[in-house]
Formats: structure tokens, C-alpha cells, sequence
């Protein structure tokens, strides 16, 4: 806002010829006895001469600039009084003015104190103030657009603002005692030199020069050290030697929101705790310590790979080891290691822990003594609860693996298996954990063991950055296949049948290998959760009953059906939903095979030719006993395979291509025969070798 001051106005031009200007709350315009308009103030005393005017409409040109009227009409001393709301001065100056004095130094611009004055003689004496090249009006207040805040006439971006103002309350936060010699004018905690009234605080604003204070003790962000801000954005930040900001407490995770700086100082405060991952993410040269310096603080390792060269000397002395609680359970657990440790043995670390229980994984079972960082283990604990670890926290690792299974352990964070699936040498599926019985994790926590399938001998690597190498799309191409869950106890496993699955996504629906010791586990043979038509189900640990529950989507197709088959014989056909009950049952076989018959049926061996042994599979509908035999061409006896009373149902046996005596047959053609319920079959096979 101008100040006020009044000079006589003077004819000047044949328009408006006006020198000077009018600060009144009223004026008029009045017309003498020779029709000369003049103008007077609110109390009738004349000011100004107007010539050579056709009409006093002219004044309109003078709108806001001049004089603002409000109020009654007033008389003048010769003439009737013409009322004027406002008068404008015109953007085309055709009436320039000299002044008696310099209309910026009797002027100031209060609400804009960085605004630049620039003299306006077009006229009258006006002083103009311009902020980054426009005319502002000094009575409003700058709006700045939305997610900036308008400090002393400036548009500063409020994330940049909110992370130097995390840096003060962190500071003030830590309590830190700086442990300082008396003679020390600027020690303290903290920030004593900044909250110095007295203090001035250097910055750049596009490119100009400003010296700033608010004359309070309060340290605010614009305060922080020497700064330079870029169209509205923080470019640089200078808080280290010789600034005496003397900062502390940890640097604020939200770091990389400082997405234009292009210099950070923060050498020789008192800066502590970890360093956040996420300062990787600044568009920073870190090797050149004229834009990144954070010598000579508090900060403790690990440090985020970005930077791990270039932290310089940190007293580490004072940080605090990390600590991880992880909850396991009695029994076999798989366990990994979340942090950096001093003595890695087993039994130090789990003091429940069953002695000589250790074991890694490298195609086989391994017994070890100690831990390693990254790799899995088996591991049996005498009873449930808490395990507490205390080190150095781990926020990267690199693991080898080899093709195949491995087992492997995560960071002291948590990650996502899409991390890990992400990269390239890994089997998309494969993350299995252990909780009596396999299952797949959402989350790979700190000391879990955990299996994972590699397509390729190579390496992988765990960050708690996020890895963003490539996007897995996990496609459950199972989602519509037939179920069967079996369940012992507590425990239950799903296999997956009828649905067929791409060769190359087979590998997806294999499990890892199993031990002895699992509480339960139900598989097809090699390992894989699924098959297209037939297969031979492996129960590991079961209880005295078995429990399947079978879910048919896919049907076996016009007179055929599934049929499950138990190890004591027992026939299930699989139709629609239900549950089966059997004991003692270590072995099924599934099989999607023709309608059951009403007669005997002898079916044909497979595979047939063999080389090895063959399959044959026949029907009885009613209980009876059952032989079936192996015979040459010359019709000479060369084995029996079956000699037994047998339900009714269906029934497999095998010929290993072994005589009586157990010595292999030569290659050829034989003849089998089934003989039950007075009726004998008779089929061909063919042995090649």
C-alpha cells in the first residue's frame, strides 16, 4: 500500500494535464462560468484545472487510478457539483507527468516486501510494484496455486516445505546433548544458532538474491540453512559445516519427495539412526561432495547401496542394534536369520532348539552348526513362542541359488513374494513356507525359512527397496479345475486334476521335496499338485483316518468317470461333491476311466508295447476270487499275478516282466488272462526290450 502524500496538481497537456496525485476519499469535478472544469476536494477547495475537454466523460480513462468517490454530491463554490465514482488513469499514456519527488521512496508495498517498485509517471506519480514481472495490487495477498503456500510474496511447494520442517522437528524430537565447551557461543540443542532472533538466513528465489528473518526464536523451514528454490520448488539445501544448523534425529523417510534437488549438504550435524532407502530415489550426483555430503554425523550401516561409498566417516558408536521377534511354533520350522549377528550358531540363537536338528538344503538334507544370512533352514523346536533376535538390521542381500528347489530366508523387513517372483531365475508359484504342512505366503517376513523353485543356477536379490524389475502376472490356471482335499487332523492339502496345464506352466504346480518329519502331506508322484488324467496320490504322516473331499467342475466325459482308487482296493467314482473316509490309506490312484460295466471287464494293458512293466486293469461287479495269469504263445504258464478274493470294483496289477522265478522274460508277445465268477478273459500285450 502507497503511502499518502500530496502534491499541487498542475495543467500540463491539453488532455488531462495533471501533475502529481490525490489521495481523498471524495472529490468533484466542477464547471466555472467560462466552462472550465476544475476539480475539488470533499471540502469545496479547488485542486485542479481541466482544459480543452469536451466532455467530462474523458474521466472514465481514469477509472481506479486516480480517485475513488463515494458519497453525497457536493457543492462547489461555483457551480453545481458533478458526482464521480471512480476515475482510471489509461493504459496509453498521453499525458506524462513530472514529479517533486520519487513516488517508490514515499511509497512501500507491505504484503509483497519482495515485490521490485518501478516508477509510473504516466499521469500523475505513481508507484508501481511488480512480483516475477506482473503488476500486483500491494492490498490482496498472492494466491499461489493449489499444493503451494505464498510466504513474504513467494509460492513455496508445501511437500519441500514439510520435509524441512520434519528436519527441525526431528532435531528438536532427538534431545540430543551436543556435549559442547562453554566457549562455544552456537552450541546447544538444537539449532541454537538458528534460533537466534538476530539471525539472517540466505536464499535464492529464480535465481535472486534475499536475506530472511522473522525476528522470532522459532526456527521455520525457509530458515534452514542456505537455500535456493526454483519456481516454487527446493533445489538446494546447504545445513553443514560452518551454517551451524547443527541438526539431529533421524533423516525423514520422505525424502525423495524432494524430486528438483540437485544439492544436498548435510555434513557435520548430528544426524542419526538409519538412513532411508528411499534417499536413493533424489536425482543427486552422490560421488561429488559439492552436491551430496553427509560426512561426519551419527548415521549407522547398514547404508543404502546408492550412497554405501560416499557416507564418509560417521560416528557409529551410539547406534542402537536393531531387534527382531519372530513367533514359531513347537516342531519343525523352516528359519532364516533377519539380522547381522556376532555368533551365528544355532543354539544360541534358538535356545529351544532340538540339538542336531539343523539342516540346510542342496539336493539333499545337510546337518550345520551355524546360520547364514538369506538361506533357509530346517529347524526343530522343542516348544512354541517368541525367538528374539538382536544386530544389525539387513536391508539387501544377494543369494545364489541352484536349479531346482532351494531354501532361502528374507530381510529384517518384510517383503512380497511379487518381489521375489520378479525376478528372472524364479519359478513363478513356487514360494512355499511351513506351518506343519506347505503353504503359500503373502509376505516373506524377517527370520522365516521359506522354498522357492530356480529355473537356473544363478543369483537373486532381496532389497527392502521395491525391486520394480519386471511385473509377474500370477494366473491361477487351476481356478476351474477338479479338487480333491485331503485332510488328517488338523492338516489338509488340495491337489487338482482334469484341467490341462501348459508345459511350460507345469513347473508352477510342483511342491517342494518333503522330510520325514512333516506333520502331513498328500502329492501326485513327482511332486506336483495336479494331472490331467491319472496319477498315483503319496500321503506322508497321515492320522488313523483320511479324509477326502472332492469337488468335480470338469467331467470325465460321455461314458467315462473318475475313479478313485484306494491302496486296500476301495473304488470311489467322483461325481458332483462329496467326502470319502478311509484308515490307514498311504496311497490312491486316480484314474479317468471308461463307465463302470455290468459284467466282468478285462481292459488292455498300458502302456502296451512296455519295456519295463505294464499296467492291467479289469472290473469285477460282484466279490468273488480273482486270478489272472501270464502266458506265452506255446500257452505255457509264465506267471501269477493275482490269486485272491477281491471286491467289486475296479482293480489294477502290475507285470514287471518277471517269470515265477523272478527272472526277466524275453521280448514278444504274451497273453493275460483274468478268470473270476466262472468266466475267463483273455487280452495280448507285448514286451520289447
Amino acid at each position: 500500500m502507497m503511502k499518502r502524500f500530496f502534491l499541487f496538481l498542475m495543467l500540463s497537456t491539453t488532455l488531462f494535464a495533471i501533475t502529481g496525485y490525490v489521495r481523498f476519499s471524495e472529490v468533484s469535478v466542477c464547471m466555472d462560468n467560462c466552462s472550465i472544469y476544475y476539480l475539488e476536494d470533499e471540502n469545496g477547495e479547488f485542486l485542479s484545472w481541466i482544459t480543452y475537454l469536451d466532455s467530462i466523460e474523458i474521466l472514465d480513462n481514469y477509472n481506479d487510478r486516480f480517485v475513488d468517490i463515494e458519497g453525497d454530491t457536493v457543492q462547489c463554490v461555483e457551480c453545481e457539483a458533478i458526482d464521480i465514482t471512480s476515475i482510471m488513469l489509461s493504459y496509453e499514456c498521453q499525458t506524462p507527468v513530472n514529479c517533486f519527488v520519487d513516488p517508490c521512496v514515499v511509497s512501500e508495498c507491505t504484503s509483497f516486501p519482495a515485490a521490485e517498485c518501478i516508477p509510473n509517471y504516466c499521469g500523475g506519480c505513481w508507484a508501481d510494484y511488480y512480483l516475477n514481472g506482473e503488476l500486483i495490487n500491494c492490498n490482496q495477498t498472492l494466491l499461489c496455486d493449489e499444493g503451494y503456500t505464498e510466504i513474504n510474496g513467494h509460492c513455496f511447494y508445501d511437500n519441500d516445505l514439510a520435509i524441512l520442517q520434519n528436519m527441525i522437528d526431528n532435531s528438536y524430537a532427538s534431545d540430543i546433548d551436543l556435549d559442547c565447551e562453554d566457549w562455544d557461543a552456537y552450541c546447544g540443542s538444537p539449532n541454537p544458532y538458528m534460533d537466534d532472533p538476530g539471525s539472517w538466513f540466505w536464499k535464492i528465489i529464480d535465481g535472486q538474491e534475499y536475506y530472511f528473518s522473522d525476528g522470532d526464536s522459532i526456527v521455520e523451514p525457509l530458515e534452514l540453512g542456505i537455500q535456493e528454490w526454483e519456481n516454487g520448488r527446493l533445489t538446494s539445501i546447504m545445513c553443514g559445516s560452518y551454517i551451524y544448523c547443527q541438526l539431529s534425529g533421524p533423516i525423514p523417510e520422505n525424502i525423495n519427495e524432494l524430486t528438483e534437488i540437485e544439492q544436498l549438504r548435510l555434513e557435520y550435524n548430528y544426524l542419526s539412526d538409519y538412513i532411508p532407502e528411499e534417499i536413493c530415489d533424489l536425482d543427486v550426483n552422490y560421488s561429488d561432495n559439492l552436491s551430496f555430503d553427509i560426512t561426519g554425523n551419527y548415521l549407522c550401516p547398514p547404508y543404502p547401496e546408492c550412497i554405501d561409498e560416499y557416507v564418509g566417516y560417521q560416528d557409529t558408536s551410539n547406534c542402537d542394534q536393531g531387534s527382531v521377534t519372530v513367533d514359531y511354533q513347537s516342531g519343525w520350522n523352516i528359519v532364516g536369520l533377519p539380522l547381522e549377528v556376532e555368533d551365528a550358531n544355532y543354539q544360541i540363537l534358538f535356545p529351544n532348539a532340538q540339538s542336531g536338528t539343523l539342516y540346510s538344503f542342496e539336493g539333499t538334507y545337510q546337518p550345520e552348526e551355524t546360520i547364514e544370512q538369506g538361506i533357509g533352514y530346517l529347524l526343530k523346536l522343542t516348544s512354541d513362542g517368541p525367538v528374539g533376535f538382536t544386530g544389525t538390521p539387513t536391508n539387501e542381500l544377494t543369494i545364489s541359488l541352484s536349479e531346482g528347489w532351494n531354501l532361502f530366508s528374507g530381510l529384517s523387513t518384510s517383503l512380497l513374494p511379487e518381489d521375489i517372483y520378479a525376478q528372472d531365475i524364479i519359478q513363478n508359484g513356487t514360494i512355499y513356507g511351513l506351518d506343519a504342512v506347505y503353504y503359500s505366503p503373502e509376505s516373506i517376513d524377517p527370520g522365516m525359512g521359506y522354498w522357492v523353485r530356480a529355473t537356473q543356477d544363478g543369483e537373486i536379490t532381496l532389497s527392502s527397496t521395491v525391486l520394480a524389475i519386471k511385473t509377474v502376472e500370477q494366473v491361477n490356471h487351476l481356478s476351474d479345475a477338479n479338487t480333491l482335499e485331503l485332510s488328517s487332523g488338523a492338516y489338509s492339502n488340495t491337489l487338482f486334476f482334469g484341467k490341462d496345464v501348459l508345459e511350460g506352466e507345469m513347473l508352477k504346480y510342483s511342491l517342494p521335496p518333503t522330510f520325514p518329519k512333516m506333520a502331513f502331506d498328500a502329492r501326485f508322484t513327482d511332486d506336483m499338485k495336479v494331472v490331467l488324467e491319472s496319477g498315483e496320490i503319496e500321503v506322508l504322516n497321515k492320522f488313523e483316518t483320511l479324509t477326502v473331499e472332492y469337488n468335480i467342475k470338469i467331467h470325465a466325459g460321455e461314458h467315462m468317470n473318475w475313479v478313485l482308487t484306494s491302496g486296500s482296493g476301495g473304488q470311489f467314482v467322483l461325481e458332483g461333491s462329496g467326502e470319502i473316509t478311509v484308515t490307514s490309506e498311504e496311497r490312491f490312484t486316480l484314474n479317468r476311466v471308461p463307465e463302470l460295466p455290468d459284467t466282468f471287464t478285462l481292459n488292455q494293458n498300458y502302456p502296451n508295447p512296455f519295456n519295463n512293466k505294464t499296467s492291467i486293469h479289469y472290473y469285477l461287479p460282484v466279490d468273488g476270487n480273482v486270478i489272472v495269469r501270464i502266458y506265452n504263445l506255446s500257452g505255457i504258464l509264465v506267471n501269477t499275478l493275482v490269486n485272491t478274493d477281491q471286491i467289486f470294483g475296479y482293480h489294477t496289477v502290475t507285470w514287471d516282466g518277471m517269470d515265477f522265478n523272478n527272472n526277466p522274460v524275453s521280448s514278444g508277445i504274451y497273453m493275460y488272462n483274468l478268470s473270476a465268477g466262472g468266466k475267463i478273459l483273455t487280452s495280448k500285450c507285448v514286451l520289447l526290450k
